[in-house]
């Protein structure tokens, strides 16, 4: 199993995240046109691999950037905002420790978090859709 399958197992099995956005949980360049949102997409930023002692020991640090998308900045109307799904993203992730599928997940981390305006989202599929990026440090062995 892959750290990007694991993360995504990991998604899907969080009530806190899975209630804000059903299974629509997606890699970058896997979200389907017309998708529903909210919904969530991620993918891998950058890897350091750690050696000790001229061998690679397979642990490594990755970061990966989760962006969160609805129709509005803020939950109201009905309608399940950007925020709120990232703090879904929070709670699923935030200090994991465990294992999925084979890949040893030692900790997770949030470096960062910002919004991004509809108008500074690119391509037609994010046309006035808010943004919230997060970008989340995984210590991974595997």
């Amino acid at each position: 199993m892959s750290i990007e399958t694991a993360l995504y197992t990991r998604g899907q099995a969080v009530p806190a995240l899975t209630g804000l956005i059903g299974s629509q949980l997606y890699y970058w360049g896997s979200v389907p046109q017309n998708v529903t949102r909210p919904y969530v997409s991620f993918g891998l930023v950058s890897t350091v691999r750690y050696d000790t002692m001229s061998v690679t020991n397979g642990v490594r640090s990755s970061r990966f950037q989760f962006d969160s998308w609805s129709l509005q900045q803020f939950s109201g109307g009905g309608i399940i905002g950007a925020a709120e799904v990232a703090e879904g993203v929070a709670a699923a992730y935030l200090r994991f420790r465990g294992t999925v599928g084979g890949i040893e997940i030692q900790d997770i981390l949030i470096e960062a978090e910002r919004d991004v305006p509809p108008d500074l989202n690119a391509g037609p599929e994010s046309e006035g859709l808010f943004r919230r990026q997060q970008d989340l440090i995984v210590h991974w062995d595997g």
